[in-house]
Formats: structure tokens, C-alpha cells, sequence
């Protein structure tokens, strides 16, 4: 990142992405833009999804990659079907990006719910 001139701005934490997630919601912090990219397994993009998108500010953008892989299409799509959502895809399929138009960030800990579980 400092090669780049990006270290005043990104930051990166060597975490799992649950423990990032965690540490995002605790100190309220929202994100511009959220890009997700781990595990292609359905199960773990559904929990990436549901830890992550809350923390898109409206009009962020949430994205990822591998989109052409069947359980991160299936885990997107159910998402975007359920919340009502339209995505964009470029490079083959690969990479997806959402606009969070109409949602302000949401943060939970243990006191609030994710109301993205189940989502």
C-alpha cells in the first residue's frame, strides 16, 4: 500500500474476516466500498454477505469476486433476490458490484441483531 500512496487510507488487519467484520461493527465503522473475496463455499460467502453488507454507507458500493463460481452466484443471488437488489457483472462474469441505494450502514453487536441473518 505505501509503494501505491494508499497507506493513509488503507489499512490492512491481518484477521479473519469474522474478526474484521466484528471489530467493523463494534466501533460503528462504515465502509465506502466492501469487497469480498475468500472462501468461494456458499455457507461462508452467505456469512461474508451478511457481516459485510450492512457495514456499505447508502450509496456505497458492496462487490466481489468469483461470481461465475456456483456457490458464490447462489449465495449472491439469493441476497439480491430476497433483498430485492440488482447487480452488475463485468470480466466474464466475474466480478459483481451492488449499489446500497436506499439502506443507510447498520451495525450490530451483542446487544442489536444482524437482521441479515437469514437474509
Amino acid at each position: 500500500m505505501k509503494l501505491k500512496g494508499l497507506d493513509n487510507i488503507v489499512y490492512p488487519l491481518r484477521l479473519t474476516s469474522s474478526a474484521a467484520a466484528h471489530l467493523f461493527h463494534c466501533y460503528q465503522i462504515q465502509a465506502d466500498v466492501a469487497f469480498i473475496d475468500a472462501d468461494q463455499d456458499y455457507n461462508a460467502i452467505k456469512r461474508d454477505i451478511q457481516l459485510y453488507y450492512p457495514l456499505v454507507r447508502k450509496e456505497g458500493i458492496f462487490m466481489g469476486l468469483n461470481y461465475s463460481m456456483k456457490g458464490v452466484e447462489q449465495a449472491v443471488n439469493e441476497f439480491m433476490e430476497k433483498k430485492n437488489l440488482l447487480a452488475q457483472m463485468w470480466a466474464n462474469d466475474e466480478y459483481f458490484f451492488i449499489l446500497k441505494e436506499y439502506e443507510t450502514a447498520h451495525f450490530f453487536n451483542k446487544r442489536t441483531k444482524n437482521p441479515y441473518i437469514g437474509a
